[in-house]
C-alpha cells in the first residue's frame, strides 16, 4: 500500500505543477524578469507553453512543442492516477516515464525555439558572454534575470516521485 501512496503523491504533486502555472502564472515552468528603473516587467511561461507578460497581460502561445509536452506531462500524471489504482506496476511506470517525456520535451522547446535563439544571440553579440535559454542574467539598459520557474522544478519532483512509487509498487 505505501507504494501506490507514494506514486499517487507523485501524480498530486505533478498535476499540482501542471495546475498552478494556469492559476497563478508566476509559478509557471520559465520566467524573465525585465528591470529598469521604475520598470519591473515578468514574462511567464506555463507547462503548456503559454506566456503571460505583466506589461501588457498578454497570454499567448509560445511554441507548439512546448504545448505537446505539458500535454503529455498531464496525460502521463493523470493515467499515473488510473494505473496506480489499478495496480499495474508497468502502467505506473510508463506513466511516469511519459511525465520526464514531457519534462525533456519542454526543455527542448525552450532550448530550440527561435525566438530565444535570437534574442540569445543578441545579448551574446552586446556583452560577448554565452547564454543559456535555461538560466542566466544580463545586463544592458537595465537587468534582464530568466530562469527555469518553480512550477518546472515541482513537475521534476512529481515525475520522480511517480517513478519511485511505480518502481516500489507490487505486482498483480
Amino acid at each position: 500500500m505505501g507504494s501506490k501512496l507514494i506514486a499517487y503523491v507523485g501524480g498530486i504533486i505533478g498535476l499540482v505543477a501542471v495546475l498552478m502555472g494556469l492559476i497563478e502564472p508566476s509559478l509557471g515552468w520559465w520566467q524573465m524578469r525585465y528591470e529598469f528603473g521604475p520598470f519591473d516587467v515578468n514574462i511567464y511561461i506555463n507547462a503548456f507553453g503559454y506566456s503571460s507578460n505583466t506589461a501588457n497581460n498578454n497570454v499567448e502561445l509560445v511554441d507548439n512543442t512546448l504545448l505537446l509536452a505539458g500535454m503529455i506531462y498531464l496525460a502521463g500524471t493523470l493515467l499515473l492516477f488510473i494505473a496506480t489504482a489499478k495496480n499495474m506496476k508497468a502502467g505506473a511506470f510508463l506513466c511516469a516515464i511519459l511525465m520526464i517525456i514531457g519534462i525533456i520535451l519542454f526543455c527542448y522547446g525552450l532550448y530550440g525555439n527561435e525566438g530565444f535563439g535570437d534574442l540569445l544571440s543578441g545579448m551574446e553579440f552586446l556583452s560577448g558572454e554565452e547564454h543559456n535559454v535555461f538560466f542566466g542574467t544580463f545586463k544592458f539598459l537595465g537587468t534582464w534575470t530568466w530562469r527555469l520557474g518553480n512550477g518546472f522544478f515541482i513537475g521534476v519532483v512529481g515525475a520522480v516521485i511517480g517513478l519511485i512509487g511505480a518502481v516500489m509498487m507490487d505486482k498483480r
